[in-house]
């Protein structure tokens, strides 16, 4: 019992401090949606986890050298915009 009860703590600890990460932002999405810089028909979470899923793809691309790392950014940059610009 004690072991499922540590687990569950490091779990929600993990959970709590990545929410506590994307927080801001979660803030600035729904900033730019309002403002008319990102789309406002596409949800801001699922906004948020492509970009996410961008940020950690990319790096384990940059890692596996499959990717340069002077071009990561900019491939992020261009993937994310051209898929949620306005």
């Amino acid at each position: 019992m004690l072991w499922h009860e540590v687990f569950t703590f490091i779990f929600l600890s993990v959970i709590k401090a990545e929410d506590q990460l994307k927080e801001p932002v979660r803030r600035t999405i729904k900033s730019l949606q309002s403002k008319g810089y990102l789309r406002l028909d596409m949800d801001s979470e699922w906004m948020l986890n492509v970009l996410y899923s961008l940020l950690f793809t990319t790096w384990q691309q940059v890692q596996e050298g499959t990717i340069a790392k002077k071009s990561a950014a900019t491939l992020i940059i261009e993937t994310l915009f051209n898929g949620i610009k306005a």
